[in-house]
C-alpha cells in the first residue's frame, strides 16, 4: 500500500474493517475453515501485503483473529519490533527482490528464506517502537525522510555492508521503485567527474559510477559491439554476446549494457565499431552514434523483433576522451528469446549476478511461472 505522496505505510497502519465475532459467526467460520491457529489470535504480531509492486510491505498485526488470508509472523527469538525494522528495511527488500523473488507476488515460503541476524540491536527496537507512536498519531507521516533512512544504516551495520555494497542497494531501490528514488541516498563517485557529454538522463548518468565497482546483475561492460580483439575482425561470437546480454536484462530486472569499456573497467571507446561500420574518425559525432545505433538496432531486430526497440534506450557518453555506447533496457511484460542462426534452437537467458545464464526448458518454466504471473 503507497499513498499518493509515495508513502509506503511499513510498521503501522489503522485497521479500517471489523469482524463479526458473534457465536452464529464464529460456527460459520469454523465450518467453511476460516479459523485457523487459534493459540494466535490476540497476540501482537507482523502481517504483511503478499501482493503487489510495492509487496511486501511489513506492518504490526491488529492482534486480533485471522484466516487463510490473513498472515502473520510470530516471534519467539527477537523482540518483534527489531524484527518489524529489519523486515522494513532496504537490504531485506533487495536481497528478497534479487535473490529469493523476482515477482509481484510474494508467498509464505518466501517469507521463510529470508535470512534474518541472531542478535538484536536495542537501537533499532527503539526507534522502531517510537516511530510506531507517531504512525498512529498520524499514519501519512513521513518516516522514510527520517526514521527509515537511520534505521537502514543500523541495518548495513549489522549485516556488515561496506560503503560500496550499501550504494548498490541504495541504487538498486531507485530503479526498482522510481516513485521512491527520493529515499534512496546515492552518493555520487570519481567516476561520475568523468562525463564531459551526456544525452542520458540523472538516473543513467549515476549509472556510470559503477564503472569503478565492476559489474553487477544490472551493469555489464562490452568492449565492442562487432571487432573481436582477439580475432582482430567482426565476428557472430562478439555480437552474439551483446545480443544475450540485452536478452538477459529484459527477461530479469532490466539493465545496463555499457559498450566500449572492457571487462575490468577501462574504456576501450568505440573506434574499431566505428571503423568496421565504415564511419572515419574525423566523421561528425552526430554521424558516428546514428550509424551505431542503426546497427545495434537491426542486431536486435533480427534477433527478437521490432517490439523490442521499445525497451531498449541508447545513448553516448564521453569518458576520458573515449566515447562509449550507453544501452539500457528495461525488463519485458513477455520472455524473449535469443533466435540462434543455423536452424539452432532458440535460447532463453536471464540475469545472475554478474553474468547471463541460459536456462534449460524446464529451468524456464518454473522461472516463466514466478516471472510473469
Amino acid at each position: 500500500m503507497i499513498s499518493r505522496d509515495g508513502v509506503i505505510f511499513n510498521y503501522y497502519y489503522p485497521n479500517q474493517f471489523y469482524l463479526d465475532w458473534s457465536k452464529n459467526s464464529v460456527k460459520f467460520y469454523g465450518e467453511n475453515n476460516g479459523l485457523r491457529n487459534k493459540h494466535r489470535y490476540f497476540q501482537e504480531g507482523i502481517t504483511y501485503s503478499d501482493t503487489g509492486v510495492y509487496a511486501p510491505i511489513f506492518r504490526l498485526g491488529c492482534g486480533t483473529v485471522f484466516g487463510h488470508k490473513g498472515a502473520t509472523i510470530f516471534t519467539n527469538t527477537h523482540h518483534h519490533y527489531f524484527l518489524l525494522g529489519v523486515l522494513c528495511s532496504k537490504i531485506m527488500r533487495y536481497m528478497l527482490k534479487t535473490g529469493i523473488s523476482h515477482g509481484v507476488d510474494v508467498t509464505d515460503s518466501m517469507i521463510k528464506e529470508i535470512p534474518t541476524l541472531c542478535d538484536e540491536d536495542s537501537r533499532i527496537i527503539e526507534k522502531v517502537e517510537n516511530l510506531v507512536k507517531l504512525l498512529k498519531a498520524k499514519p501519512e507521516y513521513d518516516y522514510q525522510s527520517n526514521e527509515q533512512r537511520e534505521i537502514d544504516q543500523l541495518v548495513y551495520e549489522l549485516y556488515c555492508l561496506n560503503e560500496g555494497d550499501v550504494q548498490e542497494v541504495e541504487r538498486w531501490y531507485a530503479r526498482r521503485y522510481p516513485r521512491l528514488s527520493d529515499y534512496a541516498y546515492v552518493t555520487p563517485n570519481a567516476a561520475e567527474t568523468f562525463v564531459t557529454h551526456s544525452e542520458l538522463s540523472v538516473e543513467t548518468t549515476t549509472l556510470l559510477a559503477r564503472i569503478t565497482r565492476g559489474e553487477n546483475k544490472h551493469v555489464e561492460f562490452k568492449s565492442t559491439l562487432l571487432y573481436d580483439i582477439r580475432e582482430t575482425r567482426e565476428t557472430e561470437v562478439v555480437k552474439h554476446s551483446v545480443l544475450k546480454t540485452l536478452a538477459a536484462f529484459t527477461n530479469t530486472e532490466g539493465g545496463t549494457l555499457l559498450i566500449g569499456v572492457r571487462d575490468e573497467g577501462d574504456i576501450f571507446g568505440l573506434a574499431k565499431d566505428n571503423k568496421l561500420l565504415g564511419v572515419p574518425s574525423a566523421a561528425a559525432a552526430a554521424t558516428r552514434q546514428d550509424t551505431f545505433r542503426q546497427r545495434l538496432d537491426s542486431l536486435t531486430e533480427a534477433a527478437f523483433d521490432n517490439a523490442f526497440s521499445g525497451l531498449l534506450d541508447v545513448a553516448f557518453v564521453e569518458l576520458t576522451g573515449k566515447e562509449i555506447c550507453v544501452a539500457s533496457v528495461r525488463p519485458s511484460a513477455v520472455p524473449y528469446y535469443l533466435q540462434e542462426s543455423g536452424g539452432k534452437p532458440a535460447q532463453f537467458f536471464i540475469r545472475r549476478l554478474s553474468s547471463s545464464v541460459d536456462l534449460t526448458l524446464r529451468e524456464q518454466e518454473i522461472y516463466a511461472r514466478n516471472r510473469w504471473k
